[in-house]
């Protein structure tokens, strides 16, 4: 199956596909507030994954009659969309926010956020997709940043680490799935409606049987678990999904690094949770890879459209 780059896309598509990146990282980088807030209430990452998934499913429901999206999948598709949903959305859901009850939630972020270099090493590797200099540039940018947070003291629990760690992992599934299985060709609202679904099953499943899953939350509790079901399951992962298909994996994966930069500062601003200045300086380092991907995905698409037109043969004016 060809990569995004090879498939060529409008200059449309990029500002299109970088704007809703960008949007998508905003809602879940500020998503852990809500979730801490939840948290107080009774829930915690098993439950924030089960009432997340279950509530987006009636709204992706009606934004799909809305917009006459067909929610209808082949058997094919159905199974594509069950694995994907298990070891990528589920998985990273339950670990991620399995973390912010460990380690801080800017920490937590920005260890998720190694995804990028795991999804470009395996797009490189695995589907021969070209290591463009300025996609390898922003990596190293953004990964230098990364590892600024890892001079923080205190806090810092291995199991935390790990399940940050683990959710990278499990991220970077979800965003190669979308790219190169036939999940490409579904519209953004059926594959977040479906993703959802089996999210809530499987959440519901494995919580009951382990004994995580607590349904006994203060009202707040629930009210901030609709709240963040309509930032994240609907809004940030339906963007998150067009994203992929309209620019491919490697490139949203670096604009998404914007996540753990607005998760510090707001896990500074609201948790008061305190930063280095050499945190500071990372989280710029990660603004500056996510800027450069942006630029240079801009300008690759016009030059490949003014090479389409130059390409066009005159019009024949012969006749007549």
């Amino acid at each position: 199956m060809k990569t995004i780059d090879e498939k060529g896309i409008t200059q449309r598509d990029n500002f299109v596909g970088i704007g809703s990146a960008i949007l998508s990282a905003l809602l879940f980088g500020t998503s852990p507030v809500v979730a801490a807030l939840a948290y107080a209430g009774g829930s915690n990452g098993m439950t924030m994954t089960f009432t997340r998934s279950l509530f987006s499913i009636p709204f992706l429901f009606l934004i799909a009659k809305a917009m006459k999206v067909s929610l209808r999948v082949r058997k094919r598709e159905l199974i594509t969309l069950f694995i994907v949903s298990v070891a990528g959305n589920f998985a990273t859901t339950v670990m991620l926010y399995s973390s912010f009850q460990y380690i801080g939630i800017g920490l937590a972020t920005v260890l998720h956020y190694l995804s990028p270099v795991i999804i470009m090493l395996i797009n490189i590797v695995l589907f021969k997709e070209k290591a463009k200099s300025w996609k390898i540039l922003s990596l190293i940018l953004a990964f230098v940043g990364m590892l600024t947070f890892f001079t923080r003291s205190g806090g810092t629990l291995f199991l935390g680490t790990l399940l940050a760690l683990g959710s990278a992992v499990s991220y970077a599934i979800i965003f190669l799935s979308v790219e190169h299985t036939t999940l490409n060709t579904l519209h953004h609202v059926t594959l977040t409606f479906y993703t959802s679904l089996f999210v809530s099953i499987v959440s519901f499943i494995v919580g009951q049987a382990s004994g995580l899953l607590n349904l006994r939350m203060t009202l707040s509790a629930w009210g901030y678990s609709v709240i963040l079901a309509l930032m994240v399951g609907v809004a940030a992962f339906a963007l998150l999904n067009r994203a992929i298909v309209l620019v491919g994996s490697s490139t949203t994966s670096v604009i998404s690094m914007l996540e753990p930069l607005t998760g510090i500062v707001v896990g500074s601003l609201i948790l008061k949770e305190s930063y280095s200045l050499t945190n500071w300086i990372g989280c710029a380092l990660i603004l500056l890879g996510a800027a450069i991907v942006s630029i240079f995905s801009l300008k690759s698409s016009k030059v490949s459209a003014d090479k389409d037109e130059q390409a066009e043969p005159p019009p024949d004016r012969s006749r007549g």
